[in-house]
């Protein structure tokens, strides 16, 4: 199972209620699909994990989703970056905003997105393609 993954099975398991705790609850009508290889962050200001992509069966995705701790919303973004996988996406809480790099589709990406837009290639010194990265 790779990191993300495991991170995301881990928060789900510490979201989960204790012992005794356990009570009937409807079953969510919207989840994300099951996933291998996502970019995953946790968004500390707005306390949401945010999820993006990944693969499922064989094509990437390039669907946004968020969890508050109890439910899957998904977003749709005016600009989304396309579909990858292997992915990294970081909180920026200096700016306030996630922050995804590269992946692969097709090919392997070295561009970098923040929340509706690219950061142009050419203005900023972007580090190229780097197999399993991982952002902090």
């Amino acid at each position: 199972m790779s990191r993300p993954a495991v991170v995301l099975l881990e928060l789900l398991l510490l979201a989960a209620p204790t012992r005794g705790q356990l009570r009937w609850k409807p079953e969510p009508t919207s989840l994300p699909l099951p996933r291998a290889e996502p970019a995953l962050a946790y968004d500390g200001a707005r306390q949401r994990t945010v999820l993006f992509g990944g693969r499922h069966d064989d094509p990437g995705l390039a669907d946004t989703w968020e969890w508050d701790g109890t439910v899957w919303t998904r977003r749709s973004p005016v600009q989304s970056p396309p579909a990858r996988i292997g992915a990294a996406l970081a909180y920026d809480a200096a700016r306030g905003r996630t922050v995804l790099f590269g992946g692969r589709s097709a090919t392997a990406l070295s561009d970098t997105w923040v929340p509706n837009r690219q950061l142009a290639r050419a203005a900023r010194k972007i580090p190229a393609y780097r197999r399993r990265c991982a952002a902090v």
